[in-house]
């Protein structure tokens, strides 16, 4: 398959960590046995796997749709609402500290400097408009 064979050779260098880009909540071609072979061995490898909305303003939610739920599955780690900018920065900080993949997993989903929403509202209900809440 096009491209994956790039995947295959990430796999085989000394990359510390992955920050994947996916389509809207999180979906990504999980049929593919080059791809999820490929997660597979990063996650065998202790490497940790980030995933991130390329959709401006997008939340991931891999456990909304079973490509997504697939995917979480292989141990791919939610970025939530977070630029994939500050998922490369968040990681990159936390690979320097040592952090294993397990506590990067564990500690993704919390913010350290506002880099992502806790809790997000919009990952619970994706078309509510947050601009406007009548409620506060």
């Amino acid at each position: 398959s096009p491209g994956f064979a790039n995947l295959e050779s990430l796999a085989l260098s000394d990359v510390k960590g992955v920050v994947l880009l996916l389509y809207g909540t999180g979906n990504a071609p999980s049929n593919q046995p080059h791809f999820t072979n490929w997660l597979l061995k990063l996650r065998e490898q202790g490497i940790p796997v980030i995933a991130v909305s390329q959709v401006v303003r997008g939340t991931v939610a891999l456990a909304d749709y079973a490509a997504g739920a697939q995917l979480l599955s292989l141990g791919l780690i939610s970025a939530g609402d977070m630029t994939a900018e500050a998922a490369i920065a968040k990681l990159s900080y936390l690979l320097a500290r040592g952090y294993t993949q397990e506590e990067i997993a564990n500690t993704f989903g919390k913010s350290l400097r506002g880099e992502l929403t806790e809790n997000n509202i919009a990952a619970d209900d994706p078309f509510r408009d947050l601009s406007f809440d009548v409620s506060e």
